[in-house]
């Protein structure tokens, strides 16, 4: 593998750690929880992904099984914008990390 795969993809899985559906919310998993701002910034700047409600951060939702111990960023998503949704993966691993402050 090149070194720009490998940097791609550590870059991709710095924050975020997957994502699934559980009942009607969009959930991601989290390497590390953001604080309130960042989610505000989250939903601000993606807010088109919002179909209705807003962004919550939690622990895990009750039907979850798997990777407990990870924070959630999770919501009602339209959907649709499978790109913007990528992009917003993208605007929150750019966000610094707590060690890294």
């Amino acid at each position: 593998m090149s070194k720009n795969a490998v940097e791609h993809v550590l870059k991709f899985y710095r924050r975020f750690h997957s994502s699934r559906y559980v009942g009607d919310r969009f959930v991601m998993r989290l390497n590390e929880r953001l604080n309130e701002d960042h989610v505000h910034q989250l939903e601000q700047e993606f807010g088109d992904l919002i179909a209705k409600g807003g962004m919550e951060q939690s622990g895990p939702l009750k039907s979850e099984q798997t990777h407990l111990e990870l924070p959630r960023l999770h919501f009602h998503f339209v959907r649709r914008s499978f790109a913007r949704l990528r992009m917003m993966i993208d605007r929150l691993n750019e966000m610094p990390l707590e060690k890294d402050s």
